[in-house]
């Protein structure tokens, strides 16, 4: 008796045991939400630096019984290093996207932990912050002596809110004497920030109280912006 219960007993801590080392499987281009540590590394390929994120996972998945610690993000925000998070999106094949060269990457939709974008931004001429409550919805891509904030889900259409910029006094004036909307921002002896916004709105009309939502935080955008 003392024997069947022992052996019951083995029985059942095995079971516990492959139950709790059962690695999730799941399947390409369905909406799920994977949860870990986002890892932000530069990286030597082909002889040049680049700039691969990655969410180190906090539990092992199985893709087409292949096991996955991590998975290669794809997103057009930038996230911060170390941080812990629950990220919505879908896992797909890479194909050329990804920078480690990894089978799958995950396509980012949402992250629960706001802290986890960057929010704040800078170049060798000036630094800006765009409100925690927003970036979320924002996408910042950075482009010579500047950056353009755009409106995430209106980028099919354009999305472009306003582009930040830093120009000398001679390109200045040159642009006051354009028909480019532009404001002054800040300026020294070497160079002028401005902000020059689209000439027409770009957004589609089911997204436009987002588009107008980032549109009204202007004011509090621009008074982040610190010249160098």
């Amino acid at each position: 008796m003392k024997k069947t219960k022992k052996f019951t007993i083995l029985i059942l801590v095995i079971l516990f045991l492959c139950a709790c080392n059962k690695k999730e499987e799941y399947k390409i281009n369905e909406d799920i939400l994977l949860t870990g540590t986002i890892q932000v590394k530069e990286i030597i390929k082909e002889g040049k630096k680049a700039k691969v994120t990655y969410l180190e996972l906090e539990k092992a998945i199985t893709i087409n019984d292949k096991t996955i610690s991590k998975i290669e993000l794809n997103t057009e925000q930038e996230l911060k290093n170390d941080t812990k998070a629950t990220i919505k999106g879908k896992i797909e094949d890479s194909g050329n996207l990804s920078v480690l060269d990894l089978d799958y990457i995950f396509s980012v939709t949402d992250i629960d932990n706001v802290l986890s974008y960057v929010n704040s931004f800078t170049n060798g001429s000036f630094s800006f912050s765009i409100p925690a409550n927003l970036i979320k919805i924002c996408t910042v891509r950075e482009i010579e002596n500047g950056f353009i904030i755009y409106s995430k889900s209106n980028l099919e259409v354009g999305g472009e809110i306003m582009t930040i910029k830093a120009v000398t006094s001679s390109d200045f004036k040159e642009l006051q004497n354009t028909n480019i909307q532009m404001e002054k921002v800040k300026s020294d002896s070497k160079k002028t920030i401005v902000i020059i916004y689209p000439t027409s709105n770009e957004y589609k009309e089911e997204f436009k109280d987002e588009y107008e939502q980032i549109g009204d935080q202007i004011n509090t955008i621009k008074n982040t912006i610190t010249i160098k």
